[in-house]
């Protein structure tokens, strides 16, 4: 059974994107005006403008109006980037092809390694926002507020790894797991026993205890894998 013809507009964005990939065009670059680009793949000017639409879904093109406007390449955020990645996680997520248990892997081995950078990297800023956190969240329970699902702690232990393809892969992953678990009414042990995972995490970090923050992070993540497989209704954990 042979595949289905790709479509003429998808075979124009997908040139466009080998281009800007290619780096034969750069960002600010100002594409050819639509009736150029017809005439350049032989098509009309609304299939040039699917196309078009198309790269601007993928953050690759933005088009401007007035004297001075136009179609112009961009180079794509880490939050766009990561708002794409996450729509295509959620997706897998919602097909059940993604488990639970694959997702908190997917973690173990993004943040271990991103703990140990952490503590090797982490700029003076990275780490007082580490403390700043753990100073936050030591006022909250000692007011006796109720400590509810916080995941600022592993976003800044990846950020602090100053690797941005790191942070990158990350985010998705934290995204989908805090909005399947969101409604999810923990123990009290539950939310103890992970702030003072957190705790000794950080503390570990901040001390640029390399290995010791990685062993910290490992177990964390291993006593949160039970309790997610128990939490989870959506995703088919096993």
């Amino acid at each position: 059974m042979t595949a289905p013809p790709t479509p003429v507009y998808r075979a124009i964005s997908e040139s466009i994107r080998d281009d800007i990939l290619a780096r034969r065009l750069l960002p600010g670059d100002r594409l050819p005006v639509e009736t150029e680009l017809a005439g350049r793949f032989g098509v009309s000017r609304s299939t040039v403008r699917e196309a078009l639409r198309e790269l601007a879904s993928q953050n690759l093109v933005e088009t401007t109006r007035g004297a001075t406007g136009g179609t112009f390449v961009v180079v794509p955020s880490t939050a766009s980037l990561a708002r794409s990645l996450t729509f295509g996680v959620e997706m897998m997520a919602a097909s059940t092809d993604l488990t639970v248990v694959e997702m908190l892997e997917a973690r173990e081995l993004l943040e271990v390694p991103a703990s140990r950078l952490a503590s090797e990297r982490g700029s003076d800023e990275d780490l007082q926002a580490i403390a700043d956190y753990i100073e936050a969240r030591s006022a909250e329970a000692a007011e006796g507020r109720q400590l509810l699902a916080n995941w600022n702690l592993h976003l800044l232990i990846v950020k602090a790894a100053q690797n941005p393809l790191l942070e990158l892969m990350a985010q998705p992953i934290f995204s989908v797991l805090q909005t399947r678990f969101a409604q999810v009414k923990a123990s009290a042990a539950f939310r103890r026993q992970v702030e003072e995972d957190h705790r000794a995490i950080a503390e570990a970090v901040l001390m640029r205890s390399a290995d010791n923050a990685a062993v910290l992070m490992h177990e964390h993540l291993e006593r949160l894998r039970p309790s997610y497989q128990s939490f989870d209704t959506r995703l088919g954990g096993r």
